[in-house]
């Protein structure tokens, strides 16, 4: 397969991103979840028209779902269930899932020939790696 550069470049990036996003989507989570009346950030009630806390936290959260950064968070994660969907050995794919995360992240520091992948060429691995970026874009809708 394959993916425009500028396309498979910006996947990368969003991959690089996953971690920070995941932190901060955690905490906005838990802030909403932590309030005690949504909408008022000190516990206290407004007025009559607070009368559905729990209805407004599930609006917010509804909300959070649909920003752009949850959503390439929520890509990275899609396309991270796709690696390795042929393999059997559940230890195989989760190290294959692993060595590609590592390879994106840092493909110099972790080329094909350090991660240890005996089970696949080099070719094999390079391939299934561009698909799992293909699998951002196209969760994303670039490609």
């Amino acid at each position: 397969m394959r993916i425009p550069y500028h396309i498979k470049q910006e996947a990368i990036w969003i991959v690089r991103g996953y971690e920070q996003r995941r932190r901060n989507y955690g905490q906005m989570r838990a802030e909403i979840l932590g309030r005690t009346v949504a909408g008022a950030g000190d516990g206290t009630p407004h007025g009559s028209d607070v009368t559905h806390p729990t209805e407004d936290k599930a609006l917010e959260l509804q909300r959070l779902e649909r920003w752009p950064e949850v959503k390439k968070m929520r890509a990275v994660e899609y396309a991270e269930r796709q690696i390795g969907q042929d393999i059997l050995s559940d230890e195989v794919r989760g190290r294959l899932k692993n060595a590609i995360l590592q390879n994106t992240k840092s493909g110099r520091r972790y080329p094909f020939e350090k991660l240890g992948l005996s089970e696949f060429s080099r070719m094999d691995f390079y391939r299934r790696k561009t698909k799992f970026l293909a699998d951002v874009a196209s969760f994303l809708e670039m490609l």
